[in-house]
């Protein structure tokens, strides 16, 4: 987790860090939503896969990815 936090901080993407804290809740958060995201993709819940792959997206933006 530290190395991704340095990245965090680092990023060009990132105009205002994150503190640790929020970006452990926030890079958890992002975990759990990709888990959901395969497995509606895998029972083939394409709706539920689109509207989970856009959270993603934006905790990706959020996280400086």
């Amino acid at each position: 987790m530290d190395r991704l936090y340095k990245e965090h901080l680092e990023s060009p993407y990132v105009g205002r860090p994150l503190s640790r804290e929020m970006f452990e809740r926030l890079y958890m958060k992002l975990e759990r939503v990709e888990k959901a995201a395969w497995d509606a993709m895998e029972h083939d819940k394409f709706e539920l896969h689109d509207v989970l792959d856009r959270k993603s997206q934006k905790l990706c933006a959020a996280l400086g990815y």
